[in-house]
């Protein structure tokens, strides 16, 4: 799941949903989302913490005023942690994108980035044909499936 410039509302209902189950039974799932600050705005932090600490879902913050070396947004975190990212990703999971300006672009060129650097002789059209969801408008919630272009599946 990856928030991009929209805060994290738009996956509270699922990781709610996944708190309190047993994480042996869950598929793996990364929370990538921004904030300004950790003191500041990390909102609902203590229940997403404790969602976190029962291994229901893993948080990836990424804070713009407070960075760590080579991290400061989103698309940073993502391009910082891509091997983990491209193995879950080649796993077969859905990837759950809210994006809005001025960072959905960026995080798309993190993942075509991705796409480049693992997929022997792709070129950039085919990345971007990997992220593609064409019955869903620009910047809003979309699910892609990242490597069905790749593999030849159905994206949907």
């Amino acid at each position: 799941m990856i928030s991009a410039g929209t805060g994290l509302a738009p996956f509270r209902g699922t990781v709610a949903a996944r708190h309190g189950l047993p994480a042996a039974d869950l598929a793996p799932a990364l929370l990538y989302f921004g904030c300004d600050a950790p003191e500041t705005d990390y909102l609902h932090r203590a229940d997403l913490e404790a969602v976190e600490q029962e291994g229901s879902v893993s948080l990836r913050p990424a804070f713009s005023e407070q960075p760590v070396p080579g991290i400061r947004f989103v698309h940073d975190r993502i391009a910082a942690e891509g091997e983990e990212v491209w193995s879950l990703l080649e796993a077969g999971p859905r990837l759950r994108l809210r994006r809005g300006r001025p960072h959905g672009p960026d995080v798309r060129a993190a993942f075509c980035t991705l796409h480049l650097s693992h997929t022997p002789n792709a070129r950039e059209g085919d990345a971007e044909t990997s992220l593609q969801s064409p019955s869903t408008p620009a910047d809003t919630s979309r699910t892609y499936t990242p490597l069905a272009e790749a593999r030849g599946a159905d994206a949907r």
